[in-house]
């Protein structure tokens, strides 16, 4: 059979040949990368959703479309007609993309003679709308090393859509009408495209796809004498615009220290939460046999309202008395405490008081946990919290002109020296250290785990402690002096089980706000905060640098490019350096949004009657 090459089959030929014409070069010769790495790290914007708007030249093969040789040679002639078109993508990797597509504008064509040489002398002009769906396969990506952006590549698409159409047809010698009508049908849209990204959020597209109908009267004629459907041509020019958007962030991020260095680099710290509920409580560490202690619970809740009700659980052998309850009914019975409000009070931060006394309490160390019973927006929330008391024996003295004594002086301080350990071991020490590192290696949020098995498992060199921070339940390695020790074994920990080891302090049995905090002490003392000019009252300031460094006012302007006055305090062992002085969030909220056009990472801070809360 002699193979006849229609000018449909010629199109089809050279659009293939395009598209080696233009991937052989592309194959060939080294790319030049908009962005050289293969995915966007965690804390990188990503792109998943991008924006397609094109037009250009539309043709159609049908029975009222004179076919000549070279069907190309129809542009730019009254057989052409235009479209325009919006793309919606959603990138599946670097290699796959899911298109949701729209392409308007018309059809248009005439036949001069029909295949028996009479005379046809017929135009028309067809409005289309088409919606589809398709798949477009990036080649380069697909073969070679996948990146999500590239200088030049090429694409193949396809897909399922539907055509809603409204031909006109008309005498083309002098215009008068012969048909006007309306139809649809489902269609097959397949092509190819070349792209090239010229910047970040910017593609240029050239493309080229034919969209295989379903109907013979597209163009408004179909008769029984037709071989094949109506097929259309649309040759696009578009831009499309990348949408980058963060990445979700864990649900528990990652914990690490802030080493402060010689050189003047600021600290900076993560935006505070206005109106956070929090516990905060000032058990003793250590109590005596008979020993009794005034402890104070403060409740920092913002606007929160409604009911509440706080309970701890007393360990036997303690007992409480009320103290000071801020508006909340007292109620002691089977060893649990409770205070409860049928309304909050209206001030922010509620204190209570209640004393503790150890009569016949356990030697060793009694933990007295607590939870707190709330609404908020409607919502019924808890908040758990815990301490830790040791109890300890009285010390024995020893006299002069008393063996017996003399012994038991003597039986007491052997005792004692076995229980002590070198600082500096990582072990445990009964006697009490103002100031010591370990390193942190687990975490638990809502519960607990085992200190002994956490121990095994991670094969550590020293005992695991437990300790409480919010809702989490913290354990931590080893006990030193120094923070070299401590960042020492924190190293041996990273390297084999504990990849997200960690240093923190504590001091005088509680953990330091950050390990700044604890190395200023270990250099020169407890760090103590600067008393700024702060009126009374609550007020809010934009903070804009923190540093382990006093600063000059130049310094601070180089790093920050801050235009604004600003104003130095010392808080948690850190130099930091404010702005303004504002009497509502709301205010301090506009001055926050003025000055990140010149500090992006500016956050706001609350005082309290002068001091930092």
């Amino acid at each position: 059979m002699k193979f006849k090459l229609t000018p449909l089959k010629s199109t089809v030929i050279i659009s293939i040949m395009l598209i080696i014409f233009n991937l052989v070069p592309t194959f060939g010769n080294a790319q030049t990368d908009v962005s050289d790495d293969n995915e966007p790290s965690n804390k990188e914007k990503i792109n998943k959703w991008n924006i397609t708007i094109n037009g250009g030249a539309t043709l159609l093969w049908g029975d009222l479309s004179d076919e000549p040789d070279n069907p190309f040679s129809k542009y730019f002639t009254d057989q052409q007609g235009w479209g325009y078109g919006l793309i919606i993508s959603r990138r599946i990797g670097n290699t796959f993309t899911a298109n949701l597509q729209y392409i308007g504008g018309n059809l248009q064509g005439f036949r001069s003679t029909w295949s028996n040489g009479d005379s046809a002398n017929l135009s028309f002009n067809s409005a289309i709308n088409e919606v589809n769906l398709n798949i477009e396969v990036d080649l380069l990506n697909l073969f070679f090393a996948s990146k999500e952006q590239r200088l030049f590549s090429a694409y193949l698409k396809g897909g399922i859509g539907y055509l809603f159409y409204k031909p006109v047809v008309t005498h083309t010698s002098d215009g008068s009408p012969v048909f006007s009508g309306s139809g649809s049908s489902l269609v097959i849209p397949w092509g190819w495209g070349i792209k090239s990204d010229i910047s970040k959020h910017l593609t240029i597209r050239f493309e080229n796809t034919f969209h295989h109908t379903m109907k013979d009267d597209v163009d408004g004629h179909g008769t029984i004498y037709s071989h094949a459907n109506d097929i259309y041509n649309y040759t696009s020019l578009g831009v499309t615009y990348r949408i980058y958007q963060k990445p979700k962030q864990p649900k528990m991020p990652k914990e690490e220290e802030i080493i402060p260095r010689d050189t003047a680099i600021a600290v900076v710290e993560e935006e505070e939460t206005p109106f956070e509920l929090s516990v905060a409580a000032n058990f003793p560490s250590e109590m005596h046999p008979y020993d009794t202690s005034d402890v104070t619970l403060r409740i920092s809740k913002g606007d929160i309202s409604g009911s509440a009700k706080l309970q701890q659980t007393i360990p036997d052998g303690f007992t409480v008395e009320q103290l000071l309850s801020d508006g909340a009914k007292f109620d002691f019975k089977n060893q649990i405490m409770t205070y409860s409000w049928e309304k909050l009070p209206q001030k922010e931060t509620i204190d209570i008081t209640y004393r503790l006394i150890s009569k016949n309490a356990n030697m060793g160390t009694n933990t007295i946990p607590g939870i707190l019973f709330y609404s908020q927006n409607d919502i019924d929330q808890i908040r758990q919290f815990k301490k830790n008391i040791e109890i300890i024996a009285e010390p024995v003295i020893a006299h002069n002109n008393t063996a017996e004594n003399a012994n038991q002086e003597n039986v007491s301080t052997n005792e004692s020296n076995s229980n002590k350990s070198v600082v500096g071991t990582g072990k445990k020490s009964t006697e009490a250290k103002s100031l010591v590192y370990r390193v942190q290696v687990y975490a638990v949020y809502g519960g607990t785990t085992s200190s002994k098995l956490l121990e095994k498992r991670l094969n550590l060199d020293y005992p695991v402690q437990q300790d409480y921070q919010g809702n989490y339940a913290k354990y931590t390695s080893g006990e030193f002096a120094t923070y070299e020790e401590a960042a020492a074994y924190k190293k041996k920990l990273r390297g084999s089980t504990v990849p997200g080891a960690f240093v923190v302090g504590f001091y005088e049995g509680k953990r330091t706000k950050n390990i700044q905090e604890a190395i200023t002490i270990e250099n020169g003392g407890k760090a103590s905060d600067s008393k700024a000019n702060i009126p009374m009252g609550i007020v809010y300031r934009v903070q804009i640098l923190a540093s382990t460094r006093n600063l000059s006012i130049a310094q601070v302007k180089e790093q920050t490019g801050c235009t604004e006055s600003f104003e130095q305090v010392t808080h948690n062992g850190l130099y930091k350096y404010e702005v303004g002085t504002y009497k509502s969030y709301s205010e301090a909220k506009n001055a926050l949004q003025k000055i990140r056009n010149e500090v992006n990472d500016a956050f706001i801070v609350k005082y309290k009657d002068g001091k930092r809360i």
